[in-house]
């Protein structure tokens, strides 16, 4: 899950694994946090937290959020690249943008250094 901070994109990295009528479920914890969660079981009777836990992400998530962190394109569409690899040609035009800028960029710092 994509969380909209004030530093920008970050991938969440909390879980929380709770009993909703006798059913472990697991969530991952978004903007709400925490607290959210915790004020919610201690209303709601149906509802149990047995644990909060790290979410751990595929490398290929990790790697796909990593294109598009800095990018200035529509939250909903980030998420569903970097969660599900899908995408639409905006997406595939910003990400192809920003790897040949990373490209000339290395090529530039290699000319500078006399590699």
């Amino acid at each position: 899950m994509l969380i909209n901070t004030e530093q920008g994109l970050k991938l969440s990295d909390e879980k929380v694994i709770f009993e909703k009528n006798g059913i472990e479920e697991e969530k991952i914890i978004g903007s709400e946090g925490k607290e959210w969660w915790t004020e919610l079981a201690e209303k709601k009777d149906n509802i149990n937290i047995i644990s909060f836990g790290v979410v751990i992400y595929e490398k290929d998530v990790i790697d796909r959020f990593a294109e598009i962190k800095d990018a200035d394109v529509d939250f909903g569409l980030a998420e569903q690249y970097v969660l599900n690899g899908e995408t639409n040609g905006k997406l595939k035009e910003i990400i192809s943008r920003k790897k040949l800028s990373q490209v000339v960029d290395q090529i530039l710092l290699n000319d500078l250094m006399g590699v």
